[in-house]
């Protein structure tokens, strides 16, 4: 089962933000090739490899829905894709947490509020409501 790690986050705040994260998913043991940074609010689409981790600078801004807009605007295939913002740093125990989904399961949301979009989404149903997210799409 292949996870990818969908990271959200804004020229205004990402470089003050995104360290922390990005310390916190290593130390987890997630794998960079696994990490996708989708950075909002650019005057142009532009894709680069940094330090062994995918950076999408969009010129979309749509919140944290912009990575998933992202993902089936572009056919970003993962069996399932977890957002997470980049506000966030994670504990030790976050990689076997995100490995444990059930059998079957869609959608996983963080219960606790406000969670903002977080959690764990199938690849299958991101793209069942392709025309909702697109419609939500915001520059």
């Amino acid at each position: 089962m292949e996870i990818k790690i969908a990271v959200s986050t804004n020229k205004n705040f990402y470089k003050l933000s995104l360290p922390i994260l990005l310390e916190s998913l290593y130390l987890c043991g997630i794998n960079k090739k696994d990490i996708i940074i989708f950075n909002t609010g650019f005057e142009s689409n532009l894709v680069e490899n940094i330090d062994g981790v995918q950076h999408r600078f969009l010129k979309q801004n749509s919140f944290e829905y912009s990575p998933l807009i992202d993902i089936v605007e572009n056919n970003l295939i993962s069996d399932y894709w977890f957002l997470i913002h980049d506000t966030c740093k994670l504990g030790p125990k976050f990689k076997e947490l995100l490995y444990n989904i059930p059998q079957g399961a869609i959608k996983l949301a963080l219960k606790s509020k406000p969670a903002m979009s977080m959690g764990t989404y199938k690849y299958d149903y991101l793209l069942s409501v392709k025309d909702k997210l697109m419609s939500i799409r915001n520059t």
